[in-house]
């Protein structure tokens, strides 16, 4: 597809097993100030349950909007990554945001990113996020981090990774051939904006929360780790690590102590292999590290795994 100018924003909303939430979710895109000159691009992803009834019936509450709103459907699952490129390949926006089907928006949530990439003539406007727990709302800012060289921070965990709050300029896109890898689901907006911001010229931050993130979903792909799930996080630090120069060598070390982190307090019952995992990057032995990764990764060598499972427990 190419890009209409007059298309302003191409929101890209995969849907798996969100009956829950999909109302919310779409409602709030529908009554966004700008949604008029935007399009809304749903691909189901052979979702099991009613969420294709419910968008439905959503749709129907808006008639001025159908045109609007395109809906694809998968024959088989295919995972996020894959739903999101079916998006991506029929957007026609000048810009692109992903949303997840599982939260919500504010009402000027693309209005006002849009304003900002058109008045400074960004390729990326980020914004920030409010995590929806089920008794509180909480701000979560850490996107100052986008001055400077935003491939270091967003690898170190200064900047966040997550896709809805940043609005992407589309032509970025097509120009550096950056799609989603399919069957790396997990951390997959890592290793995108990894490759946008090594591409991108001019990043913005807008510090307002315009997004709201769902913490309640317990079918969420990061709400628990196995064992496929591990293997997909390393095959997006391995992408990463393949992707960059050798100048940002120390950072990829940096990542990798914060997955193998992850993965450690994400799983169950860790087993011998995933406490070795990275092992033979010796990080403890990385002057860059914070003193208590240094301290864990050196127990982790020595194998002493239950002393590390006894921390892993105290931070759970």
């Amino acid at each position: 597809m190419s890009i209409k100018p007059e298309i302003k924003i191409s929101i890209l909303l995969p849907v798996f097993k969100t009956e829950k939430y999909i109302e919310r979710c779409l409602c709030s895109i529908l009554y966004n100030t700008i949604i008029d000159d935007c399009e809304v691009i749903i691909v189901n992803d052979c979702s099991p349950d009613n969420s294709v009834q419910v968008i439905e019936n959503v749709l129907k509450k808006f008639p001025l909007l159908q045109e609007n709103v395109v809906l694809y459907f998968h024959d088989y699952n295919q995972g996020l990554a894959a739903a999101r490129n079916t998006a991506l390949l029929h957007a026609r926006g000048k810009y692109i945001i992903c949303v997840d089907s599982d939260d919500w928006v504010e009402k000027d949530y693309l209005e006002k990113l849009y304003l900002e990439a058109e008045r400074t003539s960004a390729d990326v406007v980020i914004c920030d996020l409010i995590k929806e727990a089920a008794h509180s709302s909480v701000v979560s800012i850490k996107n100052e981090w986008c001055s400077g060289d935003c491939v270091q921070n967003l690898l170190s965990g200064r900047l966040q990774a997550w896709l809805p709050v940043k609005l992407i300029r589309h032509s970025l896109l097509i120009e550096n051939g950056i799609n989603w890898r399919e069957g790396l689901n997990m951390c997959e907006d890592l290793l995108i904006m990894t490759k946008v911001f090594f591409y991108t010229k001019k990043v913005v931050y807008l510090g307002q929360p315009l997004y709201h993130y769902n913490c309640t979903n317990d079918s969420s792909l990061t709400f628990e780790l196995n064992e496929d799930k591990v293997l997909q996080l390393q095959n997006v630090v391995k992408e990463i690590e393949n992707f960059l120069p050798n100048e940002y060598i120390n950072v990829i070390k940096e990542l990798k102590c914060r997955i193998k982190v992850w993965i450690l307090k994400g799983l169950k019952e860790p087993q011998k292999s995933d406490f070795e995992i990275y092992n033979d990057d010796l990080l403890s032995r990385t002057q860059g590290l914070p003193l208590l990764n240094r301290i864990f990764f050196y127990l982790c060598e020595q194998r002493k795994y239950n002393l590390v499972r006894f921390i892993l427990n105290l931070k759970k």
